[in-house]
């Protein structure tokens, strides 16, 4: 069965006996199984033996965000202080 015939399959089997359209939650439970016994494994799902370690990485972001505040902060210097936007409260 390839990987389409099965996909198809498994719809067809959780569209019959889904709980939320009347059917049981064993006989989808049993029906899944089924399915899922008859088919092997493909070598890319082949359960990991060592552990996966995901890290996120917003380094670059907030180095971009660091940069476009920097400047920002530096065009606002250059505005005289009665203009709006010099946004300098602390000469208040």
């Amino acid at each position: 069965m390839t990987g389409d015939e099965h996909r198809a399959a498994r719809r067809a089997a959780i569209k019959e006996h889904h709980p939320d359209r009347g059917g049981e939650a064993s006989a989808l439970i049993a029906a899944l199984a089924r399915l899922d016994g008859d088919r092997s494994p493909a070598p890319s799902r082949a359960p990991i033996s060592a552990p996966v370690l995901v890290t996120a990485r917003p380094r670059a972001l907030r180095a971009l965000r660091r940069r476009s505040r920097a400047g920002v902060a530096g065009i606002r210097r250059m505005i005289p202080t009665p203009w709006p936007g010099s946004r300098r409260y602390g000469h208040l």
